[in-house]
């Protein structure tokens, strides 16, 4: 009985947690609006909160999101800025306001306190814990809005779960209007060994999709593969929460089906809180930058095989769904064709071996050859930072799971020698 007890309450504070929409304030009432989502790429990491728009202007009340004590505070000359961690009643439940203009003083006296500590230490990087917490409510001002830090007039807000390591979604918990779609750019596949080849190519290829209404498009060309190709797909996409809103924001789910077959998922839900190298798993880095906005997503892991997908038989169909956290959905559909003729075993190859002393594999396609490298082999510089070796001769590079591939046109292929040995052995 005493246990039935115990994991009813528990059963209940998770309830009272993680139940979405008007359990907590929102931080400025003035702006229930968002101009950056959880999840977006920032320069190999990424954004553990929601950015809240003041729209040029600084000095708007904040408020604690629920009840709680104040136990940390600081300031920083980049990154956050001035920041205030509020510990609330659920266990492990810790939310973040940051880029503050400065701390609430009449009833709380966190100016005061912050102006104590900083007469004794470095401001640049200043941050401490209260040696005792200050309570607060739920709707309680607790600082004004500002730009301390990085970036334009906004307030940063995070919901912090450091019992179980994550930063969670704070549009888990707001019912906030939104009522725009995801806008699909771009779709890249990427063939992933020699004995692959999607519309005559061993590397990647890139579609432009085209919007046939309001949330679907498509792909115009059938795309064709050779029999028994191995790939993986990258989506380029964006959202807006408004539709007069300039700033690009992240995607909260991506879904890929090849035919009726589910074969990739991600959704932005939570993150962990040591997100170093996670952004790599998310997103396409070579296609994705930050000025200008432009997000490319892998519709993959590249740690594991989740997400590659083959093309077999005759036709198959792809389809892919993504979403913003509020439902908004876009969909864009491609079909493709089997073509045996793509890849042309019958064609005599060059001795490489032989020329270059190296262990490498070759392919034959309709418009050029493909050098797969065994990894031992050293490179001329990262396979990471590599996408085209030469821009007038049209070298390009990629890493294919164990093995490093090169695609070279027939049209430069009598001096394919040269430029190996300039490539290999630096």
């Amino acid at each position: 009985m005493r246990f039935l007890k115990i994991f009813i309450i528990t059963l209940l504070l998770n309830i009272v947690f993680y139940t979405p929409a008007d359990k907590f304030a929102w931080p400025i009432p003035e702006f229930k609006s968002i101009s950056s989502s959880f999840g977006e790429y920032r320069d190999f990491h990424l954004h553990k909160g929601i950015d809240i728009p003041t729209h040029g202007k600084t000095g708007y009340a904040v408020h604690a999101i629920a009840d709680g004590v104040i136990y940390r505070i600081g300031e920083s000359y980049k990154g956050y800025g001035k920041i205030i961690y509020i510990k609330h009643e659920q266990e492990g439940i810790i939310t973040v306001y940051a880029h503050l203009e400065k701390f609430e003083n009449s009833k709380l006296m966190l100016e005061n306190l912050y102006r104590q500590e900083s007469d004794r230490k470095d401001t640049r990087f200043l941050h401490f814990y209260l040696k005792n917490p200050v309570k607060v409510k739920k709707g309680q001002l607790i600082g004004f809005s500002g730009e301390t830090g990085y970036g334009y007039p906004h307030l940063h807000f995070e919901i912090r779960d450091i019992k179980n390591q994550y930063v969670l979604n704070p549009l888990k918990f707001y019912d906030l209007k939104d009522t725009q779609r995801p806008e699909i750019k771009k779709i890249i596949l990427e063939p992933l060994n020699y004995h692959s080849s999607v519309d005559g190519s061993a590397t990647k290829k890139e579609y432009v999709p085209k919007q046939i209404k309001e949330g679907f498009y498509l792909i115009p060309q059938e795309i064709e593969y050779f029999p028994g190709t191995t790939a993986r797909l990258s989506v380029d996409v964006f959202d807006r929460f408004a539709k007069d809103s300039h700033n690009k924001l992240s995607i909260y789910s991506i879904q890929i089906f090849q035919g009726f077959s589910k074969v990739y998922e991600h959704e932005f839900d939570k993150l962990p809180l040591n997100d170093f190298m996670y952004s790599e798993k998310i997103y396409n880095y070579q296609n994705t930058s930050i000025g200008p906005t432009y997000y490319s997503y892998r519709g993959y892991d590249p740690t594991s095989e989740y997400g590659q997908f083959r093309l077999v038989g005759n036709k198959t169909s792809m389809k892919i769904v993504v979403k913003d956290y509020y439902g908004n959905a876009s969909i864009v559909v491609m079909t493709f064709k089997g073509n045996r003729d793509l890849i042309n075993f019958q064609q005599q190859p060059p001795d490489i071996k032989k020329d270059l002393k190296v262990d490498v594999s070759t392919i034959y396609l309709q418009d050029h050859f493909v050098l797969a490298l065994k990894p031992s082999i050293p490179l001329k510089e990262s396979p990471y930072a590599i996408s085209s070796i030469d821009e007038n001769r049209k070298y390009y590079g990629s890493l294919f799971r164990k093995s490093f591939h090169i695609a070279i046109p027939y049209s430069v292929f009598p001096d394919y020698n040269i430029f190996m040995k300039d490539f290999i052995n630096r």
